[in-house]
């Protein structure tokens, strides 16, 4: 959503209700998602100010973690991988949980170290992802 379409909402609501909503915590999910991680953000090792990375920005992060292991995106599709990671963090689970099995044979059987590589490199980044 725009921050056009954000304003239009707040709006809406505020003829529904018959009453002003500043100052209220409106809003789509994942702008109020980011909302409230923002406000609690050194829990999880960020900064406020942290950068969501889109679908691009994974796959480019991806690659160049991939790099470091000497893989091309043949042997280890950047999509896949990322799909990968994405289930895990669904489930929450962190790089050091990941046993060998859950890992298989993606990536050479590097997929845990590629995880737990590219999550390294979102810290550094100040980064997560949407």
């Amino acid at each position: 959503f725009t921050n056009k379409a954000a304003r239009e909402m707040k709006e809406r609501i505020g003829q529904l209700l018959n009453r002003p909503v500043e100052g209220w915590w409106l809003g789509t999910f994942h702008s109020l998602a980011a909302r409230i991680l923002r406000k609690h953000a050194e829990r999880i090792g960020l900064e406020p100010s942290f950068t969501i990375l889109d679908e691009d920005d994974q796959i480019r992060l991806i690659k160049q973690v991939l790099q470091n292991y000497n893989l091309d995106d043949k042997a280890a599709p950047p999509r896949l991988i990322g799909a990968i990671i994405q289930r895990w963090k669904d489930k929450a689970l962190s790089p050091d949980q990941i046993t060998r099995h859950d890992a298989g044979n993606v990536a050479d059987g590097k997929l845990k170290e590629i995880y737990a590589d590219y999550q390294a490199r979102l810290m550094t980044l100040n980064g997560m992802f949407g």
